[in-house]
């Protein structure tokens, strides 16, 4: 899961929303727990974080591209189809106080105008590759409390069904 907390351009009000997929499991194989953008970019930026290292990159060409077209892009110049991209379109890059951040092309944290927040601070995307893994101390209690929790989410009506069908 992953989640985006930020204070937000206009009020300094804390904006916070979450979404699905694999973006911050890949976060977390590059050995990140979390990533804190402070200030402002002179010219639209791109993160590109690969395991250890992260660099800010020029996102001048990406700027005015939806997220779909910058994650292609983004993937196309790595040479790399595993990165994992977070990105705003224009309505971010516009502030419009409802955007969103979408990863995975169809995962959107939505919620309190996320995507308007990066592009305050002209960041177009994160992207991350991470090839590190996570160290489990106790693989079978793990396991067992993993299965546990998904038993917990089989069984319960909400989780089971009512998501299913009628989503958020």
């Amino acid at each position: 899961r992953y989640t985006v907390v930020t204070k937000g351009p206009l009020t300094g009000a804390i904006a916070c929303s979450n979404s699905g997929g694999f973006f911050g499991a890949e976060l977390k194989f590059a050995g990140w727990d979390m990533i804190i953008f402070e200030g402002r970019a002179e010219k639209p930026v791109y993160l590109y974080v690969e395991d250890d290292q992260a660099e800010l990159r020029d996102a001048s060409e990406l700027w005015g591209k939806s997220v779909w077209e910058t994650e292609e892009w983004i993937k196309t110049k790595h040479q790399d189809p595993l990165i994992r991209v977070s990105s705003i379109g224009r309505a971010g890059e516009n502030q419009v106080l409802f955007s969103c951040i979408v990863n995975d092309l169809h995962r959107a944290a939505g919620r309190s105008g996320v995507g308007a927040v990066m592009g305050s601070k002209h960041l177009k995307a994160v992207a991350v590759r991470g090839t590190k893994g996570v160290k489990v101390k106790d693989l079978k209690r793990f396991l067992e409390a993993t299965n546990a929790a998904k038993q917990v989410l089989a069984t319960n009506p909400v989780t089971s069904q009512g998501l299913p069908k009628y989503g958020t």
